[in-house]
């Protein structure tokens, strides 16, 4: 079985070292990975990755968001903290099946008040 995800959020260290493990998963299609300024190809951004993903940056917007959600089992957020609390619920109704794994802190703490004591 293989499992399409894609990478929101993809210039910054974690979205980088997502992809670089996933690139060599031998049940993981990556569909997309975003960007919120750029399309260029990602091994402009993230030289050392040449050869091994010929993938663009997606320009993140409300439609390629939806489209990603629609398109993909797995939607990776890779994004500062803040960012996927507020993103994530939208994006889960439109996709009841879809899976939305956070990388940033938001989701961690039950009580958002302890941010600050943790992070």
């Amino acid at each position: 079985m293989t499992i399409r995800v894609a990478i929101l959020g993809g210039t910054g260290y974690g979205g980088m070292e997502l992809l670089r493990l996933l690139l060599t998963h031998p049940e993981v299609v990556v569909s997309a990975i975003t960007s919120r300024t750029s399309t260029e190809p990602v091994a402009e951004t993230w030289p050392h990755l040449r050869g091994f993903t010929d993938l663009l940056f997606t320009l993140e917007s409300p439609e390629s968001l939806r489209a990603l959600a629609a398109e993909n089992d797995v939607l990776f957020q890779a994004k500062p903290h803040g960012v996927s609390a507020a993103q994530s619920p939208s994006l889960l109704d439109q996709n009841p099946r879809l899976k939305v794994i956070d990388l940033s802190g938001d989701f961690r703490l039950k009580d958002p008040t302890q941010y600050e004591a943790w992070y």
